[in-house]
Protein backbone atom coordinates (compact mmCIF):
# COMPACT_ATOMS: atom_id res chain seq x y z
CA UNK A 1 0.00 0.00 0.00
CA UNK A 2 1.33 3.68 -0.80
CA UNK A 3 0.62 4.63 2.67
CA UNK A 4 2.84 2.19 4.45
CA UNK A 5 5.98 4.18 4.26
CA UNK A 6 4.29 7.37 6.41
CA UNK A 7 2.34 5.14 8.75
CA UNK A 8 5.65 3.20 9.62
CA UNK A 9 7.32 6.53 10.19
CA UNK A 10 10.95 5.85 9.33
CA UNK A 11 13.55 8.26 7.83
CA UNK A 12 14.84 7.24 4.10
CA UNK A 13 18.34 8.81 3.42
CA UNK A 14 18.66 7.69 -0.22
CA UNK A 15 16.31 7.88 -2.88
CA UNK A 16 16.15 6.48 -6.62
CA UNK A 17 15.27 8.10 -10.19
CA UNK A 18 12.63 6.07 -10.61
CA UNK A 19 9.71 8.72 -11.40
CA UNK A 20 6.52 8.74 -8.94
CA UNK A 21 2.86 8.32 -10.77
CA UNK A 22 0.66 10.71 -10.77
CA UNK A 23 -2.10 8.46 -9.09
CA UNK A 24 0.36 8.04 -6.21
CA UNK A 25 1.24 11.62 -5.69
CA UNK A 26 -2.72 12.50 -5.99
CA UNK A 27 -3.26 9.20 -3.36
CA UNK A 28 -0.79 11.05 -0.54
CA UNK A 29 -1.74 14.37 -1.09
CA UNK A 30 -5.17 13.18 -0.12
CA UNK A 31 -4.11 11.27 2.82
CA UNK A 32 -2.66 14.44 3.86
CA UNK A 33 -5.67 16.63 3.54
CA UNK A 34 -7.44 14.25 5.56
CA UNK A 35 -4.99 14.19 8.63
CA UNK A 36 -6.09 16.28 11.72
CA UNK A 37 -4.27 20.25 11.55
CA UNK A 38 -5.01 23.00 14.13
CA UNK A 39 -8.22 24.56 13.52
CA UNK A 40 -9.33 21.75 11.15
CA UNK A 41 -8.18 24.00 7.99
CA UNK A 42 -8.07 22.61 4.93
CA UNK A 43 -6.06 23.58 1.42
Amino acid sequence: MTEDPILERRGVRRYTAKDVEEKDVRKLLEAGMSAPSAGNERP
